[in-house]
């Protein structure tokens, strides 16, 4: 968010912009769709929130990575707090939000912030190569695995253990498996039925 528009809250108002943002970065984080953040230069704040809600973090060599909330006396808000435990754990999450510090990229992947750093002359390709990859991958499987990852990310074990024994069951109504063993067992790519990158 831009700051001049922070500076226009008050406690009330701060509640109400919370809530839409966290709204916006749950539609993202539940889009069916595999997202990606490609993170080429400064990723902080907001950005970095948005960032969180994506299901993959590509960086480049440059990018630097935070949550610089608490330098201006607040905290990250639209959900940056809640995924960063949740997806990196308390220790994590005490370093980036308390110090407000931005990573550089190889620090980010060291923590598992970002999944992959490219150099800076060859980020498109690397990304280009990990939405390449994705599309080898059967659609409805990730679909479903994303949904399922979704859910066990909130639930108590044995609900999760449930989930996703019903979850692995609902693979086998798409097809797929068949597909992809039987790609497997030829030694040949899976034919997905998923649209192709041009």
């Amino acid at each position: 968010a831009d700051i001049r528009e922070l500076k226009r809250l008050d406690a009330a108002t701060a509640v109400e912009d919370a809530y839409h943002g966290q709204g916006l970065m749950n539609r993202i984080a539940a889009l069916p769709a595999t997202t990606i953040a490609a993170i080429h230069a400064a990723c902080a704040g907001g950005g970095c929130e948005l960032a969180l809600a994506c299901d993959l973090r590509l960086a480049a060599e440059r990018a630097r990575i935070g949550l610089p909330e608490t330098s201006i006396g607040m905290i990250p808000g639209w959900g940056g707090t809640v995924r960063t435990v949740r997806l990196l754990g308390g220790v994590v999450a005490r370093r980036l939000i308390l110090t407000g510090e931005l990573l550089p990229a190889a620090d980010a992947l060291r923590i598992g912030l970002v999944d992959a750093v490219f150099p800076n002359d060859a980020f498109r390709q690397g990304v280009d190569g990990w939405i390449d990859r994705l599309l080898t991958r059967a659609p409805a499987a990730r679909k479903t695995a994303k949904r399922l990852i979704r859910r066990l990310e909130a639930e108590d074990w044995d609900s999760a253990f449930r989930a996703e024994a019903h979850a692995f069951a609902s693979c086998y109504a798409s097809g797929e498996p068949a597909e992809g063993m039987a790609a497997f067992l030829d030694k040949r790519p899976a034919a997905w039925y998923a649209p192709r990158r041009s």
